[in-house]
């Protein structure tokens, strides 16, 4: 198993879970309810060297989320986020023009791709 997704947890069950998993490569969390955290809240290396991702947005509008995208990432550059996409619902349409939205400084990638780009920027 390469990653993790931790759901209701704390950054103590976090770095806990980091600790007895050394074997994990990286740790996603939750759905995106961490709205007043900053990008380097969100985003982070564990003591063990797991990258953690908090979610930072799951459900809305395509506006909506492209905005809590925005604001959570501010102007960090460059930039790893864990955007959480409630599949039941939003369509591959809002997806798109969520991304349309962004523009292209902001890349889709799968999780690994994220930790391996973030790895990379280190």
């Amino acid at each position: 198993m390469k990653a993790l997704r931790l759901m209701n947890v704390a950054d103590e069950d976090i770095a806990y879970v980091g600790k007895i998993t050394p074997r994990v490569k990286f740790l996603m969390t939750d759905y995106g309810w961490r709205d007043e955290h900053t990008y380097a809240e969100l985003t982070y290396t564990l003591p063990t060297g797991q990258p953690v991702f908090w979610a930072i947005s799951y459900d809305g509008s395509p506006a909506k989320m492209a905005n809590d995208i925005r604001t959570r990432i501010g102007t960090t550059r460059p930039a790893f986020a864990n955007v959480f996409i409630w599949n039941w619902a939003l369509k591959m349409k809002d997806l798109k023009q969520m991304l349309d939205l962004l523009g292209p400084d902001y890349v889709a990638v799968t999780p690994s791709q994220l930790k391996a780009l973030y790895e990379q920027s280190k």
